[in-house]
């Protein structure tokens, strides 16, 4: 993974999935996502190029950080756009994402 966390930045990885996904095992996704705009503790806005069937799109990411009560911080995610297929892919990807760092988070509480 490199992160250059400014404007004009980059983030990239590469998404794997395990063996035990069911219809994921095996997946891998690599992430180039360029910074447009980078707020620090309020927000990043980046694009990348994503891959699919028909091609490839640009894709807009948003993160939006804002304070919650009992010193907790929401966060907004806005991306797209995506059509209805990459839509449901692109949710799982995040909803797995959270439940993994939420285990992280008990585990070092």
């Amino acid at each position: 993974m490199s992160v250059d966390a400014q404007t004009g930045g980059h983030q990239r990885l590469m998404m794997r999935g395990r063996a035990d996904q069911g219809d994921w095992a095996g997946f891998e996704c690599a992430v180039d996502r360029n910074f447009t705009d980078v707020v620090e503790n309020e927000l990043i806005v980046g694009t990348e190029e994503i891959f699919g069937p028909d091609g490839s799109a640009l894709m807009n990411t948003r993160f939006e950080f804002h304070d919650a009560p009992e010193n907790k911080t929401k966060l907004i995610i806005r991306q797209g756009p995506l059509t209805e297929s990459l839509a449901g892919q692109n949710r799982y990807g995040w909803e797995s994402s959270f439940t993994k760092l939420d285990v992280l988070l008990t585990a070092a509480a």
